[in-house]
């Protein structure tokens, strides 16, 4: 493989991951009280409905199973992060796990040595996430 096809495999994935966090987190938008459930699987289907495209490109460069790897562990992140937040903050936010909990859960549990190629992928593209998501969720004053 040479750097082209490298650098193509990865805004192929990246591409993908953002649109899966932001369905997730239209998701969780969705409801009154906690988080929705993840299943890796339900989110590839959603986006193969939403954005056929681009899941027609994670396909056809062989990233499938890593990108079902991807939304995995972020939606075990999801799940651990509670115990690692404030519990007055989390309460306060009706059970909420924002994007930037995750971001804290990963370099508080030290994600960069335990799963390199995860921590790298999300911080990779955290600030096209924050961007999108503060412009999908913010109150327009």
């Amino acid at each position: 493989m040479n750097v082209t096809e490298l650098d193509d495999h990865e805004a192929a994935l990246k591409s993908a991951m953002i649109s899966a966090i932001l369905l997730i987190a239209e998701m969780d938008h969705a409801l009154d009280y906690g988080c929705a459930e993840v299943a890796a699987e339900e989110i590839v289907t959603k986006l193969e409905q939403f954005a056929p495209l681009l899941i027609a490109d994670v396909i056809h460069r062989g990233l499938r199973e890593q990108f079902l790897a991807h939304i995995g562990v972020y939606s075990h992140v999801r799940t651990i992060a509670p115990e690692r937040l404030d519990l007055e903050t989390y309460l306060e936010s009706h059970r909420k796990v924002f994007f930037e909990d995750v971001l804290y859960v990963l370099d508080a549990d030290e994600w960069h040595e335990s799963n390199p190629a995860f921590y790298s992928l999300i911080m990779s593209i955290a600030p096209i996430v924050e961007r999108l998501l503060d412009d999908r969720f913010s109150i327009p004053f």
